[in-house]
């Protein structure tokens, strides 16, 4: 079957349009690699490791269990990807600084290319959520209504691409990534209630506040620490260390205590996912 989507075009389209000016690739396509970096595992190996539990449910035609263990998945994996955007955001500068800065990549550089990243890293939950959505499909052996409205959704995100480029330059192209993977998120996701496959009520929304209160804690409490640190207006390599170690530190501390104080779940549900087979 041949068909496109947004998951496999947005690099080609992001080189494309940014082509044209001295080093956009580079930094653009750096701040794309960073951000693939955690994506690479927290999206796609939850996804796999859900699809034979989604479909072994599908085919016995337990319908609701598998309507709700779609449901549980996207929650837990928002609420994850939620806490770390916070991080990523709030550590971009130094993250980036510390891997890349050196010989011709120059501060100038790395500014551009943490600013390019933060942006990315707001779409975090998008990417990982859309790859849970998409195993929905597959599991239930529908694979022709996501690879149809990727397709279309790519061909339409085209202009958006354009547009945004003419109007703002790189950091246009950024944006455009992020708008094109919320809409196929957000098609993927109507398509499944749609179908009565998977309802959008089904969500744990209670658990999702949690999770971005705990995000917005967190990244105000690392956002502070990294004001008062030495080295925060000139960034050194010893400095950026520093700052994603005294930060990773305090952006988890933070984290684990606002969904201990707010009776959250996640905590638990890791730590029994982590001992048990993946599965829900």
């Amino acid at each position: 079957m041949l068909g496109v989507t947004v998951v496999f075009m947005d690099n080609i389209i992001l080189t494309w349009f940014a082509k044209h000016g001295t080093g956009d690739i580079s930094r653009l396509m750096y701040a794309k690699r960073l951000f693939t970096a955690p994506l690479a595992i927290l999206g796609p190996t939850a996804g796999a490791a859900s699809l034979p539990f989604f479909a072994s449910l599908y085919s016995r035609s337990r319908f609701a269990d598998y309507a709700s263990s779609v449901n549980r998945a996207v929650t837990r994996i928002l609420s994850v990807a939620l806490m770390l955007t916070a991080a990523m955001f709030a550590l971009a500068r130094p993250s980036v600084d510390l891997i890349f800065r050196g010989g011709s990549f120059s501060r100038d550089d790395g500014r551009l290319t943490a600013l390019y990243f933060g942006i990315f890293t707001l779409s975090l939950a998008l990417w990982a959520s859309q790859s849970i959505y998409s195993r929905a499909f597959f599991a239930a052996g529908q694979t022709l209504p996501p690879m149809r409205a990727g397709t279309i959704i790519t061909a339409l995100s085209i202009p958006l691409y354009w547009l945004l480029h003419q109007r703002f330059g790189v950091i246009g192209l950024a944006w455009a990534s992020n708008l094109a993977i919320f809409i196929h998120t957000v098609t993927l996701a109507i398509l499944l209630h749609r179908r009565n496959m998977v309802s959008l009520g089904g969500l744990n929304r209670p658990e999702l506040a949690k999770s971005l209160l705990a995000a917005a804690v967190s990244f105000a409490g690392v956002t502070l620490l990294l004001r008062v640190l030495p080295h925060s207006q000139t960034p050194t390599h010893p400095g950026d260390l520093l700052a994603l170690t005294a930060g990773g530190l305090l952006w988890a501390g933070l984290c684990f205590g606002v969904l201990h104080l707010t009776g959250s779940t996640l905590p638990a549900q890791l730590l029994r996912r982590g001992a048990a087979s993946p599965a829900v």
